[in-house]
This record gives C-alpha cells, structure tokens and sequence, in this order.
C-alpha cells in the first residue's frame, strides 16, 4: 500500500523501495518500526540461520567483507542507526533495516545497551529480531575483520550445536565488573557475561530479552544473555579457542592486524572509516 512518493523513493507499508524508470527495483529498505514493522504482525522466515550486521556507519571496506561471505543457512541483515541514504550503500544481498529510535524506546522499557547507544542497533537488533522466523541468529558488531570463507566454516561449525547461546571468551566475570550492578535489574548476583561483538542468540532466548526489557526488569546485554541461560537451565557454550583470533579483545586491534585477519578479529575500527 502506498503513503507517499518522493524523489523516487516510494515508500511502502514497511519497507522503502526504490524506483527507476517507472520499475519497482527488488531492493527494499525495512523500517524497524511499530508503524512500518508491525512488531509481531509480519513474520519472516529468514532462514534457519540468519545473520545480523550492527552497524551506525557504512564503510567500504565493511561491505566488501558482508558482499563476499556467502552464507546459504539465512538470509544476511544490516541493521544501521543511520539515514536511509546511509544504509542504502551496503550491498543489495543485504537486507537493510533502519532503526527508528523513537518505536524502539515505545517498547522497550530497559535499554540493552549502554547510556551512550540506548534505543540505538542493538536494542532494534532483539526487537526485531523478536518477531522473525529462524532457529539462531548470528550477531556480529562492525568492527570484527574476518575472511568471509573462512567466517563461513566457522558458522557452518556450529549449524548443528543447539546450545541457546554460542558467546566469545569465558562466561565468568569479576566481582569489579560494573553491569553486576549498573543499571542491573535481572540476576545482578549472577557473576556472567560474555562479549556481543560476535555470538549467536536462539529465538526463544532473544524472545526472552525483550520480554524483560519491555517489563524493565533486565540488565546490560552481555550480562543479560548468559544470565538467563543460567536462570533458565538453557545451554550455552564458547567457541573453541583456536576458532578466534588471538588478538580478539575489547581494545582496538592496529590496522595491520585488521588488514591480515582471517579468523574473527575485535575491534577493527578501520571497517567503516
């Protein structure tokens, strides 16, 4: 159904799509929104396995990577806190999701995330995602550098695993970490958590995020996801360590790391300059 026209952009119930020469391009924009998305009302299969770019940036480097990792377990999805021109750049293999931060705070009313990036892709990311059809999906941050074929045996690894969370590095935390009790409204006695610039999340445990956000009763995201796991008796597990690069860390990789990584490398800020 169509609300509007402008600058041959059409934009439809749910989605932008863009026009040239009187023909509908197979090219289609999703807002993450209550207006356009439905939340819950237009279900998708997007395959058993899908997975999810988070980003605020494109960058070219980026979408080279995302362009060339083949993946025929789901489909492959950006989610951008930016503007439509913005996220229209990435790869038309992607399927492009723009986040509305306005809908995603109506819902929600704990914030995943930290004060700087609430409301913003993650937050989105698990709303969406909430509503969609798939067995796992794949969560991947955009400044990890990786080799898409060797990424892709990496995923096809774990096809088979059913653990409900699959995170990065040991689930254990110190009693210093500051999420035990910064804005921690679920398991803050828990001692978990776990890195989100790459894992992979099952339906049921991210339908279970956004119910304790929209009830406020969650906590920081990386503490959040193997919290429940540990409250509910779900599985969870690590990757193998050779599955990773050495250097993954929280701390800014050189440029040079980036450039020659092949295996999952954190944090690579030079993806989307």
């Amino acid at each position: 159904m169509l609300h509007t026209s402008q600058g041959g952009v059409m934009i439809l119930e749910g989605c932008v799509c863009v026009v040239a020469i009187a023909v509908v391009l197979a090219v289609c924009i999703h807002f993450a929104s209550e207006r356009a998305g439905h939340f819950g009302r237009s279900e998708q299969y997007l395959g058993s396995q899908p997975i999810v770019l988070i980003t605020h940036k494109y960058g070219d480097k980026l979408n080279e990577l995302w362009k060339n990792l083949h993946w025929s377990h789901g489909r492959k999805l950006v989610i951008c806190d930016c503007d439509v021109d913005t996220v229209k750049r990435f790869d038309d293999a992607l399927v492009k999701i723009l986040v509305n931060r306005r809908d995603t705070q109506r819902r929600l009313r704990h914030s995943l995330d930290q004060p700087h990036l609430e409301w913003m892709a993650i937050d989105t990311a698990f709303l969406y995602m909430c509503d969609q059809h798939y067995d796992h999906f794949w969560l991947i941050e955009n400044d990890v550098a990786f080799e898409p074929s060797t990424l892709q045996q990496l995923l096809e690894k774990y096809m088979g695993d059913d653990c409900d969370l699959i995170g990065t590095g040991p689930f254990d935390r110190g009693e210093d970490w500051p999420w035990h009790t910064t804005r921690c409204r679920y398991a803050c006695e828990l001692r978990s958590g776990t890195l989100m610039s790459f894992c992979r999340i099952s339906k049921r445990l991210c339908k279970r995020v956004v119910e304790l956000a929209s009830q406020n009763k969650a906590s920081y995201i990386e503490k959040l996801l193997p919290s429940i796991c540990v409250k509910e008796g779900w599985k969870m597990r690590s990757f193998d360590e050779d599955d990773i690069d050495a250097g993954y860390s929280i701390w800014p990789a050189t440029e040079q790391d980036c450039e020659r990584a092949s295996k999952p490398l954190h944090a690579c800020k030079n993806l989307v300059l």
